[in-house]
């Protein structure tokens, strides 16, 4: 349960991450 919630949370994190930095 919480690898998935992990995995997910962390493609929102870099999907952030990089819109940020443009």
């Amino acid at each position: 349960m919480r690898r998935r919630n992990a995995r997910e949370g962390i493609s929102r994190t870099v999907s952030v991450y990089l819109d940020e930095d443009t």
